[in-house]
């Protein structure tokens, strides 16, 4: 665990290109880190949220409130999902997503609400993170609750006292899909995969499988999610496991989009359905990005 302080830092660093962004105008914007620009300022993430990225949050809820802090706890998957899943243990007071086997895998076992919550600390600490490559912030300072970054507290002038930039004027904000923009997803996924398998006829991969649903799994192998690396090697399809692997949440509480590894193949994989109990070792989900302007002045 010696590692996690800095894989914020890390992590959503992953976009060098923040030093030369100043955000001041919507021509500025850039993909997020992990993200793919599916429609103008709309950024799907390329893979499922995974044990690693809700590690990562996990950790830092627990730095910084406290290992017997409501916030952290909350945070906790469900037990049960997660050993059915993968066999991972958890805890009430502790999170066992550490094992290396299963660290790029889809995270189960989450409510609604904490990925509301997930989304909107994600969108924090991504602008946190643009304003430290910017020179306006030292190092991140969200090391403890009595000075937490967030994008409200800037851009009214209560984080540390510290002045907002006029030169700064939008902020990304991840949320889950809604209906609309699964649609957007799943079109412009079947676009990229068509053109994949025009351009490489004849090559090692010539066809791919991007979808993880129950008819395609052998005795041998285990029911289980599949890693969101599985598809590495097909860089053109930019967005993986959409339709099929885990089923994944929508904007709409209780609704979900594509099969998951315990659905057929048979299914309708571009369809929303409802679910009333998406705790559970078959549903994840994945942030979508816009840029928005604040429209409430500098205070």
């Amino acid at each position: 665990m010696k590692y996690l302080p800095f894989l914020f830092v890390v992590i959503l660093s992953a976009c060098t290109s923040y030093k030369n962004m100043p955000l001041n105008s919507s021509a500025d914007l850039l993909p997020p880190p992990g993200t793919t620009e599916i429609s103008e300022n709309l950024f799907f993430d390329q893979t499922e949220v995974t044990n690693f990225h809700w590690l990562e949050y996990s950790y830092w809820l627990k730095r910084v409130f406290g290992e017997d802090s409501e916030e952290f706890k909350s945070s906790i998957p469900n037990k049960e999902a997660h050993e059915e899943a993968y066999g991972l243990n958890i805890s009430t007071n502790s999170l066992d997503l550490k094992h290396p086997a299963y660290r790029d895998y889809p995270v189960v076992g989450i409510s609604y609400q904490q990925a509301l919550d997930y989304s909107q600390w994600r969108s924090d600490r991504v602008m946190e993170n643009f304003l430290v490559k910017k020179g306006i912030l030292s190092l991140p300072h969200s090391d403890h609750k009595d000075s937490i970054f967030t994008i409200r507290k800037y851009f009214t002038g209560q984080y540390l006292n510290i002045q907002p930039n006029p030169e700064i004027q939008y902020y990304p904000e991840y949320s889950l899909p809604n209906h609309e923009t699964f649609k957007k997803s799943s079109q412009f996924v079947d676009s990229l995969y068509a053109d994949f398998i025009e351009t490489s006829k004849g090559k090692k991969h010539a066809t791919t499988n991007d979808v993880n649903c129950l008819d395609q799994t052998s005795d041998s192998t285990p029911i289980r999610p599949s890693s969101v690396n599985s598809q590495v090697y097909n860089k053109k399809l930019k967005i993986h496991h959409l339709k099929g692997n885990v089923r994944e949440m929508t904007a709409t509480k209780g609704e979900f989009f594509g099969l998951s590894f315990m659905d057929s193949c048979d299914l309708d994989d571009t369809k929303i359905r409802r679910d009333d109990n998406l705790v559970n070792s078959y549903t994840g989900f994945r942030n979508v990005c816009i840029y928005l302007k604040w429209e409430d002045g500098f205070e």
